[in-house]
């Protein structure tokens, strides 16, 4: 939480900054209980990526759909896949993946919505489940291929995301977002065998950084 507070107060001092330029776009300023009430609709395309402990890397593809009132907040839902880099598993003695597909909510209060850049502080939660695979064959020292039979186990996933987002208007109905989030994870995932735990809770605990496009009325 301590990395999220510095990361924001940087971001915070950047927009003050860039959004004290952007004076000659005009918006009209709504507040959240105005009584002219505008409401947008959006559609988000994401990439993210991030690195979790024993430096696995993790990529993400996700979709968000959103409904904006007033400029001033923002919630919806989202689909995300992810997925990481091969490692080797001492007790399998085989390379494995980890793959994962979850969806949930998300909100977001957005701030100096006037301005052609401005910030936003999404927080996501949501569920799904996370696979762990494995190839069906392998190369030993000599190079040979050996079949061993894929093996594979599933476990539901529940995440939380908090972070800080700057968007930029670029036209009227595109932005453009940059966002750093810390990916909270709690899965349950077992060896189907030997019943032993294949990861610990915090384990794909990370930060991750997305860059997001965005269509709609905002």
């Amino acid at each position: 939480m301590k990395k999220i507070l510095i990361i924001f107060i940087i971001l915070l001092s950047i927009t003050n900054s860039l959004s004290a330029q952007n004076d000659e776009y005009v918006v009209e300023d709504y507040s959240l209980l105005s009584d002219s009430s505008q409401i947008g609709l959006n559609l988000g395309v994401r990439i993210a990526f991030g690195q979790a402990s024993k430096h696995r890397l993790i990529g993400e593809f996700g979709i968000d759909m959103g409904v904006t009132i007033n400029g001033c907040i923002e919630a919806g839902g989202f689909f995300a896949g992810l997925y990481s880099d091969e490692k080797y598993d001492y007790i399998l003695g085989e390379d494995y993946m980890l793959s994962a597909f979850y969806g949930g909510v998300y909100v977001q209060p957005i701030f100096f919505q006037k301005r052609k850049l401005h910030l936003a502080i999404p927080v996501r939660m949501g569920a799904g489940k996370i696979n762990y695979e494995t190839p069906d064959y392998y190369s030993d020292s000599y190079k040979v291929a050996k079949s061993t039979g894929a093996r594979e186990s599933t476990s539901a996933l529940i995440v939380f995301e908090p972070g800080v987002q700057l968007e930029f208007q670029a036209t009227k109905h595109i932005q453009l977002a940059a966002s750093v989030s810390y990916r909270d994870c709690l899965t349950a995932l077992e060896y189907q065998k030997t019943e032993k735990k294949i990861l610990r809770n915090n384990e794909l605990n990370h930060f991750y950084y997305a860059l997001t496009l965005r269509f709609g009325k905002f």
